[in-house]
């Protein structure tokens, strides 16, 4: 048998950060219950997430009625919670996102801050 060395400048890793919409229903969810001024927010949202250390996936719950969200990322984080719901009558759908939003902001925060620690 041979075995032959992977040059990691070979291969990039396969996780990539950011936030996204990946299941068409989750989709249809937002375009009924968002209106334009909304859609660009989420524009903003969805771009200032992009290349981030925390990936987010929202989706349909099974009822197909409200999102669900999944957090990932491939460092350790100090009270980290991965699946999220909407909350029926409290929260819009876009006030859903922007909460995941702001749950990744506080993620890249600690890191960053882990980063720094680890610098010194």
């Amino acid at each position: 048998m041979i075995v032959n060395p992977i040059s990691n400048s070979q291969y990039k890793p396969t996780f990539q950060g950011g936030m996204g919409v990946l299941d068409r229903n989750a989709q249809h969810i937002i375009e009924k219950k968002c209106n334009a001024k909304q859609f660009q927010e989420l524009k903003d949202i969805f771009y200032s997430q992009v290349n981030d250390k925390v990936f987010c996936f929202i989706y349909a719950s099974k009822s197909k009625k409200r999102l669900e969200a999944r957090i990932q990322c491939p460092y350790f984080i100090v009270n980290f919670k991965e699946y999220y719901k909407q909350i029926p009558i409290f929260e819009s759908t876009f006030g859903f996102i922007k909460r995941m939003s702001k749950r990744m902001d506080k993620y890249r925060a600690q890191l960053q801050k882990a980063e720094e620690e680890a610098k010194v």
